[in-house]
């Protein structure tokens, strides 16, 4: 699991990798809004954009490792 400022991230629930990624993104149509997944580093299987760097943690961590 990899550490994020205090906040676990699980390994990626498809190819098992480690090496995890907090991709964010600035809206510069609503005003700065900056957006954030988490993606695999190895495979790119990735979450949807968030508005909350949280929101896209819990939904990351959420997911169950496929047998």
């Amino acid at each position: 699991m990899k550490r994020k400022k205090g906040i676990t991230l699980k390994p990626c629930p498809f190819c098992g990798n480690e090496k995890i990624h907090d991709l964010w993104m600035e809206d510069n149509f609503k005003a700065f809004v900056v957006h954030h997944k988490i993606q695999c580093g190895n495979c790119g299987i990735s979450t949807m954009f968030y508005t909350k760097k949280e929101q896209a943690i819990s939904a990351w961590n959420r997911r169950e490792r496929e047998q």
